[in-house]
């Protein structure tokens, strides 16, 4: 695939055929995101009167929109598991707690 990468073709048909390639590949790594996002800014700056200038715009826009989200949900997910701990833990002192209060009420 860094193949593909490193010989873009300098008509405009050849990134177009790119995207095709690329947004047909399931499960994008991070990295294959990264190359498709460098093949739209390149379309943009190296042929500006393309009649995929906005296509690549928009793609551009909506590999930064999921970036930005799949960082939300890690920050999200972080914040998830670290509260589920925080409940674990006062739950358990609850219990310890209780348990005191029972050997208390005995006593």
């Amino acid at each position: 695939m860094r193949r593909l990468l490193i010989n873009i073709p300098r008509r405009e048909t050849g990134f177009f055929s790119k995207w095709v390639l690329f947004m047909r590949i399931l499960g994008m790594s991070k990295e294959i995101i990264r190359n498709l996002w460098n093949i739209f800014r390149k379309l943009i700056k190296y042929y500006p009167e393309s009649g995929y200038r906005k296509d690549s715009e928009m793609m551009i826009f909506h590999i930064n929109n999921v970036t930005l989200k799949d960082k939300t949900i890690a920050a999200q997910q972080t914040q998830i598991e670290t509260l589920q701990q925080e409940v674990k833990s006062r739950g358990m002192r609850l219990l310890h707690c209780k348990k005191r209060l029972k050997r208390l009420n005995k006593g």
